[in-house]
Order: structure tokens, then C-alpha cells, then sequence
């Protein structure tokens, strides 16, 4: 089957991500005269586009192949509610599902390894689930 992981962002959150990476748009422009990696130089190309449409919606769209990727109802609940609740640990996404957490942990631990959803480091050593894509397309 085919996995598309789809993230919609602006225009603006674009150039922000842009800037926390390269610093300036001058900083990229240095960079890419003096290693004219094509990469860098679509990311100037967009940075200077989108700086004049920073409210224009940007889709990405991540695909890959996969045999074993297989969802349930409880996969779907976890995503909807690490979107829509933003849990702060497994623990209170356990909670809002209103099931134990040794049912739980699987398959966040599942959806974790197919690439769904990623932890960040929370305070006092909490993993906090995180799902930065907007839309998932599933082909067979």
C-alpha cells in the first residue's frame, strides 16, 4: 500500500522554519553562491516566494511504500486525540481514550516506528506525542 503523510503550513511558518535554519536570507544567498547546491538554492527560491505570500498555504506531501503499516479503531482515536487534545505524556493520552496505558503503549509504539507520530522530550522526562501531519492517505 501507499502512505501519504500529508502537512499543510502558510507561507509565513514556512519562512520561520527557513530562518531558524539558515539565520538570514543572506546567510542562504552566501551559501548557495559558493556551493550552488541545488537543494539550498530551491530553498532560497521559496524563501523569496513566499516572502511575498507568506498567507499562501504550502502542502507537503511525504510518501513511501509499506507492506506491514495496519490501522484499528484505537490507532485512529490516538491520532485524533494527539491532535486535537495535545496530550503531554502517554499517560494522559491513556487517560482521554479512557484505556490502560499497557493497552495503549503498543501502538503508539507502532504508530512511532511507521513514522505517524513522534515523541518530544516534556518536563520531568515526559515523552509527548506529537502528530505534525494534517492529513494521511492510505492507497491499496
Amino acid at each position: 500500500m501507499i502512505i501519504s503523510l500529508v502537512k499543510r503550513q502558510y507561507g509565513k511558518s514556512f519562512i520561520d522554519n527557513l530562518e531558524e535554519q539558515y539565520k538570514s536570507i543572506d546567510n542562504l544567498q552566501k551559501i548557495v553562491d559558493k556551493t550552488n547546491n541545488m537543494k539550498l538554492l530551491v530553498d532560497l527560491d521559496n524563501w523569496k516566494y513566499y516572502y511575498e505570500h507568506p498567507d499562501e498555504i504550502i502542502e507537503e506531501e511525504f510518501t513511501f511504500l509499506s507492506d506491514d503499516l495496519s490501522f484499528n479503531e484505537i490507532d485512529y482515536s490516538i491520532i485524533s486525540i494527539i491532535k486535537t487534545d495535545h496530550p503531554r505524556s502517554i499517560r494522559e493520552l491513556s487517560k482521554k481514550l479512557d484505556k490502560n496505558i499497557s493497552t495503549v503503549q503498543p501502538h503508539v509504539k507502532k504508530l512511532e516506528k511507521q513514522g505517524i507520530i513522534e515523541f518530544i522530550k516534556g518536563n520531568k522526562n515526559n515523552n509527548i506525542p506529537i502528530c505534525n501531519f494534517d492529513a494521511i492517505k492510505i492507497e491499496f
